[in-house]
């Protein structure tokens, strides 16, 4: 029954690469869209069998069995596990049903629904595994599926280079997973959850500089997320993967790619938890990525890079809260993350689909062509910025209440970052909003003519996700932080239940971030309805920060003049003319080309039909006999030839 989750969209994938031409785009379609809504009515079954207080394991096969490495393809349903089959199954149904019209009429429809489908299984085969081997393969293709998918329209040329990126950052990730898997099979002997993690606390023997062995681990698991997860530092990549359709930029930042490495770090926390610098280093790393994020995208003016750099904001706020050991607080707002983050990407892509642009200057007052999607983008952002019972104000304001009950040493300073959170992400949001939906109307003629909503495939999934970014936050509260849901699958000696600290919050500090969502809101309206002389004189004064925003503080160009040039001159000049073209030629391929042409050329002057050099050889050889059993193979033919050469 487990195996239905992932593997359903598996064989989706093959059968559509195998059979699509022969089957038909309809039938096709059909089969890849039934393939995730069964999944995720499996994965809804699951979820209920896991309340009852059920851990359900299965194991396929004993996949390496050599010495001491015994690792079995297993899988395993727990409280976590569940809540990830959820999101995933259910958001991949939600964007195949809207990519059905969005890229209809497209000639590689199909082969678009069988990446999604195989992203999906990818996905969904890592949040099952039940050993970090399994874990590993799932990752690996989730990496795969992405580039498949940002690359999909791959005659654009931009496409291509985005997709690159993405692969080339991930790769980074990919080197330290697969160091922290070396590593951990040194230490515990075993990739198995079972076995490792009621080791963790135990190990604590120093193997690198004064670090022990788990704070090496950790480190390795950190760097492997930031690069999946686009922390800062490693984030570049995932703004510029905004180049494939948007259907997978809503995949890839609500329920796939980046929330992998979030998964990464959650399922390892108890190893995580024995390193506590690296818990503090995950606090800083997305506490920056947030707020660097929010502030670069205040000045973008691409409709889908916005909501990424929203993304990379929300994620920083996740990570900073797991790094505090609160877990259910940053899985709960990750779980309704996903839901208003993929609805702001669909309704982008309802917008692009509608006015063939994606420059929010080349739009403005939509809201009376596109009212269901001016709606549903509208209640989005408002979750996003923690507006009062939506979503996103249950979660979001319980990651930063946790992180003040925790830290109330520092509480003056998480009370500011939490305003400054709060009022980034809604002025960011509305400002959005504020170009698409409202003031003067930049859409050309030809463009406005044809301006209309989507048919029913294009709107259902916004509703459902519209019903879901209002409720899902009241409804799985409870689940998610009062009960004991997560007390078999979530390990966090540092503070898993933080709900008791919180309720000792004064008031004031609990609506600091309302008010300051709501005062986004209003600093949008009253800057851009009626831009005044004293608004751009201000705006003058720095604007040397706004061309360091516009250019995503310049991470591209230091990369590229400092890092990727630099690399490039080296491999050039060491790697492939001193080695590659210089000493492996020498010693390989053309270094014994020219040593047997020269042998052959030596011993050719042998056969010239003339007696003297005859008799000379016969000489050479009675000497080369004499002299056998005195010197070595190498200093006889050495001799030899220096014998022939004097004598010829």
């Amino acid at each position: 029954m487990i195996l239905l989750i992932n593997f359903l969209p598996f064989f989706s994938f093959i059968v559509l690469n195998l059979f699509g031409r022969y089957l038909g785009r309809k039938f096709c379609l059909s089969y890849s869209v039934m393939s995730l809504i069964i999944s995720f009515l499996v994965s809804v079954w699951f979820f209920f069998e896991v309340i009852d207080g059920n851990i359900i394991e299965i194991q396929l096969f004993n996949w390496i069995n050599n010495g001491n490495l015994i690792v079995n393809f297993s899988f395993i349903i727990d409280s976590l596990s569940v809540i990830f089959c959820l999101l995933i199954s259910m958001i991949t149904s939600l964007i195949l049903i809207y990519s059905l019209d969005y890229l209809n009429g497209d000639p590689y429809h199909v082969k678009f629904f069988s990446y999604l489908n195989f992203f999906a299984f990818s996905m969904l085969t890592m949040v099952l595994s039940k050993n970090y081997l399994v874990m590993f393969l799932g990752w690996e293709g989730v990496g795969l599926a992405s580039y498949l998918l940002v690359n999909f329209w791959d005659t654009r040329n931009l496409a291509n280079k985005s997709a690159l990126k993405a692969v080339i950052f991930n790769r980074i990730g990919d080197i330290f997973f697969f160091a922290f898997l070396a590593l951990m099979f040194i230490g515990y002997g075993s990739f198995d959850f079972s076995v490792i993690f009621p080791l963790a606390s135990q190990v604590k023997y120093q193997i690198l500089l004064g670090f022990n062995f788990n704070e090496v681990l950790s480190l390795f698991i950190l760097i492997a997320a930031m690069a999946k997860s686009a922390q800062i530092f490693l984030h570049p990549w995932l703004p510029d993967a905004m180049e494939g359709p948007t259907p997978v930029s809503a995949l890839l930042h609500s329920a796939t790619m980046v929330t992998a490495g979030l998964f990464l770090i959650l399922r390892s926390f108890s190893i995580i938890s024995t390193a506590p610098m690296i818990c503090f280093s995950i606090s800083i790393i997305g506490l920056a990525t947030s707020l660097i994020s929010s502030f670069t995208g205040l000045y973008q003016y691409d409709i889908k890079r916005i909501i990424a750099f929203s993304t990379c904001s929300q994620l920083g706020f996740i990570l900073f809260s797991i790094g505090l050991g609160n877990l259910k607080f940053g899985l709960f707002h990750l779980f309704n993350h996903a839901f208003f983050k993929a609805l702001l990407f669909l309704c982008a892509g309802s917008v692009i689909h509608a006015c063939l642009e994606q420059d929010i200057r080349k739009m403005g007052g939509l809201w009376k062509f596109l009212p269901l999607t001016y709606v549903s983008m509208l209640i989005a952002s408002l979750s996003l910025a923690g507006f009062p019972f939506l979503s996103g104000y249950y979660s979001k304001d319980l990651v930063l209440q946790g992180s003040y009950a925790l830290l109330s040493d520092f509480a003056i300073s998480i009370a500011i970052i939490s305003a400054i959170s709060s009022f980034l992400s809604s002025f960011y949001s509305f400002r959005l909003i504020y170009f698409v939906f409202f003031g003067e109307n930049h859409i050309t003629k030809n463009n406005l003519k044809g301006l209309h909503e989507g048919s029913f495939f294009l709107y259902f999934p916004l509703i459902f996700l519209c019903v879901l970014s209002i409720v899902s936050g009241f409804l799985f509260k409870d689940i998610f932080i009062l009960s004991g849901f997560f007390k078999d699958s979530l390990f966090s000696p540092i503070g898993l239940d933080r709900i008791s600290d919180v309720e000792f919050i004064p008031d004031v500090v609990k609506l600091i971030p309302t008010i300051a969502s709501l005062s986004g809101i209003v600093v949008v309206y009253f800057i851009y309805s009626n831009i005044s002389p004293n608004i751009l004189n201000l705006s003058k004064k720095f604007r040397l920060i706004q061309n360091h925003l516009v250019k995503k503080l310049f991470f591209d160009p230091i990369y590229y003049n400092y890092l990727y040039v630099p690399m490039m001159n080296f491999h050039l000049n060491f790697s492939y003319k001193t080695l590659d073209k210089g000493l492996f030629e020498k010693v390989g391929p053309f270094g014994l080309y020219q040593g047997i042409d020269f042998i052959q050329f030596k011993l050719q002057k042998l056969h010239t039909n003339k007696i003297y050099q005859g008799l000379i050889f016969i000489l050479t050889m009675f000497i080369f006999l004499i002299l056998f059993y005195y010197l070595e193979d190498a200093t006889l033919l050495l001799l030899f030839l220096i014998i022939y050469d004097f004598f010829d």
